[in-house]
């Protein structure tokens, strides 16, 4: 159960919820996006083995890799990143 919100916060205002918090809340009531990144990372690792498919695998991670970068600059993960690293 990876991303789980508590049963309290699911009653909160979206203003007074952080941005960390609603984005591991619509991972958690996002099932279809979390089969599709999953399938996406598997046939990523499963195609880079072959040498003939290794580029298409590494064009593919990249999009892939950008989606993420995104989602942690937009909801400001890095910042929870950096502080739980050197804190």
């Amino acid at each position: 159960m990876q991303f789980r919100v508590m049963h309290y916060e699911s009653y909160l205002p979206l203003a007074e919820i952080s941005k960390y918090q609603h984005m591991w809340s619509f991972f958690g009531r996002s099932y279809n996006y979390n089969i599709f990144i999953s399938l996406a990372e598997f046939l990523i690792g499963a195609i880079v083995v072959f040498k003939r498919t290794r580029l298409i695998a590494l064009l593919i991670s990249l999009g892939v890799c950008a989606n993420l970068i995104i989602l942690n600059i937009e909801f400001d993960i890095f910042l929870y990143v950096c502080f739980s690293i050197f804190y």
